[in-house]
């Protein structure tokens, strides 16, 4: 049982020196991207920073429905900036970049479909 114990203290020092190591090099990888996403209300907001995140690579993402604009905290050694538009527009909700299918996008709630309601903005 001992030899179990010393093992696995051997593993977590092992473990934390190679992490320690790694933040020492400066190999910071995070990047912020900030772009528009078109939608309207808090489920478009829970929808869009869901969508976002999923698959990893994001470590932050914050829709602002006043402004329409979406702030992302990502690893750019996981993913490109063109890889987030493209998981919103996944999702239905069109991006600076990308255009959700329309399928996709009439499959959204009513109250969620964006593309009439943001041309009565402009």
């Amino acid at each position: 049982m001992k030899l179990y114990g010393i093992i696995l203290m051997l593993f977590v020092f092992s473990f934390a020196a190679c992490q320690s190591q790694k933040s020492g090099r400066g190999l910071d990888t995070s990047e912020v991207a900030e772009f528009e996403v078109s939608g309207l209300c808090g489920m478009c907001k829970e929808r869009i920073e869901a969508a976002v995140r999923k698959g990893g690579g994001v470590n932050d993402a914050n829709w602002n429905k006043e402004t329409s604009m979406l702030k992302v905290t990502y690893d750019i050694s996981l993913l490109k900036e063109m890889d987030l538009h493209k998981r919103i527009a996944a999702a239905g909700h069109d991006t600076e970049k990308v255009k959700a299918a329309d399928k996709v996008y009439e499959n959204l709630p009513g109250c969620c479909q964006h593309r009439d309601k943001d041309k009565e903005k402009h």
